[in-house]
């Protein structure tokens, strides 16, 4: 049960990052741990994944599309471009250049909801196909073919769980030799988990999936629904940036460095330690330089992930006394513990029952994880003395990935890896692209200057 990982090979700002892939073994039964190395790619923007379009895959298209009647629309092929337009694409056979075909799956959320009888926003099953079928702008040539499949009942994404990751992950699994890529529509409130989780539960993704939604709904005349779907479409049409990401208003993120930051903006999104992939003015200015590298094994989805109730969030305030961490550590099902701490990982190491209950947590060889309760920043246990307390009592940095990035990653590593042990030293190696290296916050934050610098810019 092999996965990719990714480690970032950070050099100075000027230079563009390289990538390596390794490929690691998960408790199959041999003693070795890494059994493969590849080379960084010279161009991995270059290296596309297979094509739909290649003759050779057309009757797997054609058999897969029987499966999709019922699921996925298919409206009629007079229209140049809409629901149902790649499905009739295939149909119908192409005599001129073969376009991208991108698949929609149609989770829910505010993107296409209308308001209720009550006069609050609620799903409306259907509604998203007729705006679909009238926005010019998709019809366009250089815009992709595109599929909708939505779900039936749809999902208000604060009911999202790990459940329904798993089934968007089998829709792209099953479908991903029909279509160049992909979008999501979810809603918001939990966008940066599902995202999070997506991209490590799809294994070896060598074409881009997108999640996006929208703050307003696409029903209303001023709405961000329109031009997220538009932009999100290109981006998945592309293969420049094989992996998950999060596409809102004009910034395309790494989907496991992503966090929701405004309830009342359409700028709700922002990757606070990592440069967008791509960023929207009047041109589409893009990273190539941090696109990860083609993989070279098969694509899969893993779609059995650790119960999330095994998983446990803490947030550390000034008085605690240890009694909540207690608790957890006490609970039956616990198997991880994600403690948000102070700063660069500090926290009341002097309060005896925090001591103990830590103390507790490791006698029963549990997973406990800290981030920072900080948007921009780094776990560094080393940096002060209310830090190092945490590291002496077993607790493990999570640098500086995303709170939502360490459960997911938790409950991805917990389904694959029995044991305790691997998991921590797992925890902290990129996988997808999800975290930093450490000697690059250590080497800011204890620098001559003294001075943090984020992106090239000083803090």
């Amino acid at each position: 049960l092999g996965f990719g990982f990714v480690r970032p090979n950070n050099t100075t700002p000027s230079t563009e990052r390289e990538h390596l892939c390794v490929v690691a073994s998960m408790g199959c039964g041999t003693s070795k741990d890494l059994v493969e190395t590849i080379e960084p790619q010279q161009s991995p923007r270059l290296a596309r994944s297979p094509s739909p379009s290649d003759p050779s895959l057309q009757p797997r298209q054609r058999m897969s599309q029987r499966r999709l009647n019922g699921t996925t629309s298919s409206s009629s092929s007079s229209i140049a471009n809409g629901p149902g337009a790649a499905a009739a694409a295939d149909r119908k056979g192409s005599m001129g250049p073969k376009r991208a075909k991108v698949l929609i799956i149609h989770t829910g959320g505010t993107f296409a909801m209308k308001p209720g009888p009550s006069g609050s926003l609620d799903t409306a099953p259907g509604y998203l196909e007729q705006m679909l079928a009238s926005a010019s702008e998709l019809r366009q040539p250089e815009m992709p073919l595109f599929d909708v499949k939505e779900y039936s009942p749809l999902v208000d994404s604060s009911h999202m769980d790990h459940g329904h990751w798993a089934r968007i992950a089998g829709d792209i699994e099953e479908h991903y030799l029909l279509y160049d890529g992909f979008v999501v529509i979810t809603g918001t409130d939990t966008m940066a988990y599902s995202a999070s989780a997506l991209s490590f539960m799809l294994e070896n993704l060598g074409k881009t999936v997108v999640f996006t939604g929208s703050m307003i709904p696409f029903c209303e005349a001023y709405n961000d629904s329109r031009r997220n779907l538009v932009v999100s479409l290109i981006f998945a049409a592309q293969s420049e940036f094989p992996e998950v990401c999060i596409f809102f208003h004009n910034q395309l993120m790494r989907a496991n460095r992503t966090t929701k930051i405004n309830a009342y903006a359409v700028n709700a999104f922002e990757s606070p330690n990592h440069e967008p992939l791509a960023q929207l003015a009047v041109n589409i200015k893009t990273n190539l330089r941090l696109s990860l590298p083609q993989p070279r094994a098969p694509f899969r989805a893993h779609r059995d992930l650790a119960t999330m109730s095994s998983i446990s969030v803490l947030r550390i305030i000034p008085g605690s006394d240890g009694a909540g961490l207690q608790a957890l550590v006490d609970h039956k099902k616990t198997r991880a513990i994600v403690l948000e701490l102070f700063g660069t990982g500090n926290g009341p190491t002097h309060v005896p029952g925090l001591v103990k209950a830590l103390q507790k947590a490791r006698e029963r060889d549990l997973v406990v994880v800290a981030v920072s309760q900080c948007r921009y920043g780094c776990v560094i246990f080393d940096a002060y003395e209310a830090g190092r307390g945490f590291a002496s009592l077993g607790v493990l940095s999570a640098l500086d990935m995303t709170l939502e990035t360490v459960v997911t990653k938790l409950a991805y590593l917990l389904s694959k890896v029995d044991d305790a042990a691997r998991v921590r030293e797992l925890l902290t190696v990129s996988l997808r692209g999800e975290v930093s290296d450490a000697a690059v916050y250590q080497k800011r934050l204890f620098s001559k200057e003294n001075t943090l610098t984020y992106f090239g810019s000083k803090l």
